[in-house]
């Protein structure tokens, strides 16, 4: 009896160690693969960082920029040309309502004149009277004449000097912005080759921003002098005021002359 179980305790025992030796390395196994499995989130997350990393930095993001650089650009020159046509149509607005004050003016003073030559006319009754009043009325003509024509003058001169100060501004105006488009350009240009090149993104983006700084500096210095050329508008108006000034001067004494002779041809004091 005692023998029997023995022999039991001695099976049990080697079917145990057997179960061990052969269950040790699926153990094993296991413990590897929950050790696999604990790691792979993070090296998972690592890499989508890296990832992300690359995918935001300067190079990765540069072609938006210049894209947008670009637009940036064409919307500035878009806006000039839409404020330079809105310049021109006041402008000629301007001049229109001018001639048309003027051409008012003169409509005015010639049915003036038209009234005091009928007037003379129904008086003159003698060939001595209707001899000094034609002799009046071509000085008279004459004196009007000439006064258009002066002041005529004096507009045309005045315009065509604002044309040429408004066309040298316009390029002026045109030159500065395509120096600064041209250095944006080449500023873009170079910080794309550098990144194809593989040089160091922080150097690249401090580089460009340093050029973008720089360009705009110079077209801020360079329309500081297009807004100059509005003193050359103050000779132009001197010289139009004072010409309109003579030409209603020479106008007066023209008349007063007129009269004095036609008085005199008459035989009045």
């Amino acid at each position: 009896m005692m023998q029997a179980k023995f022999k039991k305790s001695i099976c049990l025992t080697v079917a145990a160690l057997i179960g061990m030796i052969f269950l040790s390395p699926l153990a094993a196994i296991a413990c590897d693969n929950s050790s696999d499995a604990a790691k792979k989130p993070a090296t998972v997350k690592i890499a989508t960082i890296k990832q992300e990393k690359v995918k935001n930095s300067f190079c990765a993001v540069f072609t938006d920029q210049q894209v947008k650089a670009k637009e940036k650009l064409a919307d500035g020159a878009g806006k000039i040309e839409i404020k330079r046509a809105q310049n021109l149509i006041d402008l000629n607005k301007k001049r229109l309502d001018r001639d048309v004050k003027l051409a008012e003016k003169k409509m005015l003073l010639e049915e003036k004149i038209v009234k005091n030559f009928s007037k003379l006319e129904k008086r003159a009754s003698t060939t001595v009277e209707k001899e000094a009043l034609a002799a009046y009325k071509a000085a008279v003509t004459k004196a009007i004449s000439d006064r258009r024509e002066a002041i005529k003058t004096a507009i045309d001169a005045y315009r065509a000097g604002m044309d040429k100060a408004m066309a040298d501004r316009k390029a002026a105006i045109n030159q500065a912005t395509k120096n600064y488009n041209d250095a944006v350009k080449a500023a873009y240009e170079k910080a794309k080759t550098d990144c194809a090149s593989g040089q160091d993104e922080k150097t690249i983006k401090d580089t460009l921003k340093k050029a973008l700084a720089v360009a705009h500096e110079k077209l801020v210095k360079e329309r500081q002098g297009v807004e100059k050329l509005k003193i050359d508008i103050k000779p132009l108006l001197a010289a139009r005021q004072t010409a309109i000034a003579k030409a209603n001067t020479d106008f007066k004494a023209a008349l007063e002359k007129a009269k004095t002779e036609f008085k005199t041809a008459l035989g009045k004091k």
